[in-house]
């Protein structure tokens, strides 16, 4: 990995949002447990459209990290927790987490103090690496990635973790 790309993630992690290991069963269920306190799971992958395709987290909602995703953000936020009549653990990823760090320093700072958001540590990369579960956009299972440019992809994903399709 060269300077510049652990520079740059190194700069994400340090200013952007608190990174979580989340597990899976805590996905497929739909809550996670924080201090001891189950809390619905709600999950943004903050990724374009055609890297969403290729493969996302099931359950997941795709938002932009731009002030549109912002909006949208807060509504489905706020929309659920008047559904649940509870905050929620909100969880955030993209493809190393410098763009789910963005949405999440946008939209936190007007969220009810209860609600809780993280950044998955390493995001979907590192997901798409440890095997862990995905799924295309016909909801079908898979094990690989968009890797959002061919430069990152060499970095992060190896040759079967790839697809820009």
């Amino acid at each position: 990995m060269s300077i510049a790309c652990i520079a740059s993630v190194q700069y994400a992690a340090a200013n952007f949002g608190v990174y979580v290991q989340i597990s899976e069963k805590y996905v497929k269920n739909g809550y996670c447990l924080h201090d001891n306190v189950k809390k619905s799971l709600l999950l943004f992958d903050t990724r374009p459209e055609e890297e969403y395709k290729v493969a996302h987290i099931a359950g997941s909602i795709r938002v932009d990290p731009d002030e549109n995703g912002v909006k949208n953000s807060l509504q489905i936020i706020k929309e659920r927790e008047k559904q649940l009549n509870s905050s929620l653990f909100v969880v955030s990823y993209c493809a190393v987490g410098y763009r789910s760090s963005q949405l999440a320093e946008k939209v936190i700072p007007f969220l009810n103090p209860e609600t809780q958001w993280r950044n998955i540590e390493g995001s979907l990369f590192k997901w798409t690496r440890e095997g862990r579960e995905m799924v295309n956009s016909r909801n079908l299972k898979t094990t690989r990635c968009h890797p959002f440019s061919t430069f990152w992809g060499m970095i992060f994903l190896d040759k079967k973790h790839r697809s820009f399709e």
